[in-house]
């Protein structure tokens, strides 16, 4: 089978995808090693679909989903039983294989080699993407911890108090993160780990950058109120401590958001 044939094999395995024959042609071409005839008949549709998805025709990302939104779920359900965190690494991984990470934002579809079903192969990069998230997860922790740890210049019977409610503190930004939608802890990771603007965030979730900066200014707020309110219900302070400890958690907030997600921590 030549490659016009496969191409032609493609189209008839999803018809409402409008690819291009020089397209499916250069896709082909790039692979390394050559693929034979033989196996070329054989991933013809898987070859479709991938260049289709990497040219960001119109349909594509649905026809991908459609066909192998189970294939990742099953996969990040090895690693991860938490189903918060699976929905999470689920669209990390979407993000992956269909916009990219990269600096040139190339979808990791792009580097399908074809040597094997498509369906194995977005099945392991789900698993080394959620294996990958698994570590920053402790990076973060530890990250939070020395978070705690740390404060700017405050007075030092606050230090004190701070100290004493070093737990506290730990639960109600675990709770209040916890508490954000999906989006949001996306927003985060793209942000914080990924290293992308607010601007190329919002391109790659098709709105505009002001709507993206307030999806973002309204997350981290949203985390800094919601540790502040469960201060005032549940710490055993005084009516005049409440302000002070309220403005030293604010800031301990601010710190902890900013070096939760660094991109330098993968461990």
């Amino acid at each position: 089978m030549d490659v016009a044939e496969a191409f032609a094999q493609g189209r008839a395995a999803y018809p409402g995808l409008n690819l291009g024959l020089e397209s499916f042609r250069a896709f082909v071409a790039a692979l390394s090693p050559a693929m034979p005839a033989a196996d070329l008949e054989l991933r013809s549709a898987d070859l479709y679909l991938a260049c289709a998805c990497r040219d960001g025709i119109k349909g594509a990302p649905d026809a991908f989903e459609e066909r192998y939104a189970g294939v990742i779920r099953r996969a990040v359900a090895r690693v991860f039983r938490d189903q918060g965190q699976q929905e999470e690494v689920v669209q990390l991984v979407r993000q992956s294989l269909l916009v990219g990470n990269g600096p040139t934002r190339s979808p990791k579809l792009a580097q399908y080699g074809a040597r094997g079903p498509l369906e194995g192969w977005v099945a392991v990069a789900a698993v080394r993407l959620a294996l990958s998230y698994g570590r920053s997860l402790t990076a973060e922790k530890r990250l939070l911890e020395r978070a705690e740890s740390e404060s700017t210049a405050v007075d030092p019977e606050m230090l004190v108090i701070k100290r004493q409610l070093a737990g506290e503190f730990r639960g109600a930004v675990a709770q209040a993160l916890q508490r954000l939608s999906v989006r949001e802890r996306l927003l985060f990771r793209l942000f914080f780990v990924s290293g992308r603007s607010i601007a190329t965030i919002a391109k790659m979730m098709n709105v505009s950058a002001s709507t993206a900066a307030r999806w973002f200014s309204a997350a981290r707020e949203a985390v800094r109120t919601d540790v502040r309110k469960q201060f005032r219900c549940q710490a055993s302070l005084s009516s005049a401590d409440v302000d002070s400890i309220a403005r030293l958690v604010t800031s301990q907030v601010d710190l902890s958001i900013s070096r939760l997600l660094t991109p330098n921590d993968t461990d």
